[in-house]
């Protein structure tokens, strides 16, 4: 995971490296919670998310639970 970016008050910016974050397992937990995260374009080995949350740890949950589905 590379720093997250926040682009204004109630938007983060997150990339994620496809190398170590499987694309299909990505868009399965981006469909789930699709009302506040947007998939950006893919740029160069990284898949870039559009949370649209003012709070940081919103961010960190979701992204913990993104390794929750890697593990499983």
């Amino acid at each position: 995971m590379l720093p997250v970016l926040k682009k204004e008050k109630s938007r983060f910016i997150l990339r994620l490296n496809t190398g170590l974050y499987k694309e299909n397992i990505i868009r399965k937990a981006v469909a789930e919670d699709r009302a506040w995260i947007k998939i950006r374009p893919v740029s160069k080995g990284c898949c870039c998310l559009e949370m649209k949350t003012g709070r940081i740890d919103d961010v960190l949950k979701w992204v913990n639970y993104l390794i929750y589905l890697h593990k499983g």
